[in-house]
Parts: C-alpha cells; sequence; structure tokens
C-alpha cells in the first residue's frame, strides 16, 4: 500500500511538472510572437517614413505634379485639425489645455510648411532642391508632430 502511495504522488509530481513545462513552452511561444510582431510594426514604420521621404523627392520638372499633391495634403490635414480642435472644444479640464497648446504648435508647424510650400511654387530651376528641401523638412516635422497630437488626443479624449 505504500509502494502505491508512493507511486500515486510520483505520477502526481510528474503531470504538474509537465503542465508547467507546457506553460512554459506557452509563453515563451507567446513572447516570441510579440517580438515578431514589433519587429514588423518597426519595419512597417520605416518602410512608410522611407515612402515618405521618397514621395518628397520630386525633380523641377515635376514641380507642378509636387506642389499640387501637397497643397491637397496640407488641405486634407488642416480639416482634420479643424475636426480635432471641434472634439477639444467639447472636453473641459487640463486635457483641454494641453490639447489646445498641442493643437497650436502642430498649426504652427502647419504654418510654416504652407509658407515652404509657396516658395517652392515660386523657385525657378536654380533655387528648386533648396527650396524642396526646405519644404521636405519643414512637412517631415508637421507630419510627426501631427501624427504624434492626434495619437495623444485619442488616448486622452476617447480612450
Amino acid at each position: 500500500m505504500k509502494t502505491y502511495k508512493y507511486v500515486l504522488a510520483c505520477c502526481l509530481v510528474l503531470i504538474v511538472a509537465m503542465g508547467c513545462a507546457k506553460q512554459d513552452e506557452k509563453q515563451a511561444a507567446l513572447e516570441r510572437e510579440t517580438a515578431i510582431a514589433a519587429a514588423k510594426v518597426e519595419q512597417a514604420e520605416a518602410d512608410l517614413q522611407a515612402a515618405r521621404q521618397a514621395e518628397l523627392e520630386y525633380t523641377y520638372t515635376q514641380k507642378a505634379e509636387f506642389v499640387t499633391r501637397m497643397k491637397a495634403e496640407l488641405a486634407e490635414m488642416q480639416a482634420e485639425m479643424d475636426r480635432l480642435n471641434g472634439k477639444v472644444d467639447r472636453t473641459t479640464g487640463a486635457t483641454r489645455a494641453e490639447a489646445r497648446k498641442q493643437l497650436a504648435a502642430v498649426r504652427a508647424q502647419w504654418t510654416e510648411a504652407k509658407r515652404q510650400l509657396d516658395l517652392a511654387e515660386s523657385a525657378d530651376e536654380s533655387s528648386w532642391d533648396k527650396v524642396r528641401a526646405g519644404f521636405k523638412s519643414a512637412y517631415l516635422d508637421l507630419k510627426k508632430s501631427y501624427d504624434n497630437t492626434r495619437q495623444w488626443l485619442s488616448d486622452k479624449i476617447e480612450p
């Protein structure tokens, strides 16, 4: 009888150990999947940034197309900022004050990008590369700030 209890206890210990090992395997698999997903997101963000920069690489002969496309992008951004401003107006407290401050900073960057685009529109062939580079820098700063502000507002206003 004692041997039977001893064998039963050993079997129970073995079953528990096997269950723990399976849990560890599941946890390790989940961690691997999470790491892979994070790497994919990081790569997608890098690809998106490269695509944004590539779309700003227009030659002087493509100036009209460039200006038209960027005006449309800036107009879209302005409409979205107006929509976000309406949401901010419906909030109260510290969130409202901080959101207004962030939107004001984005609008200032938008104004600078618009100014740079106006310069690009009137640029001649000799100044095109310099003016385009100025717009590109202003636009990328604006886009980063705009995306960060939209995300912050989304987190704070519509959690």
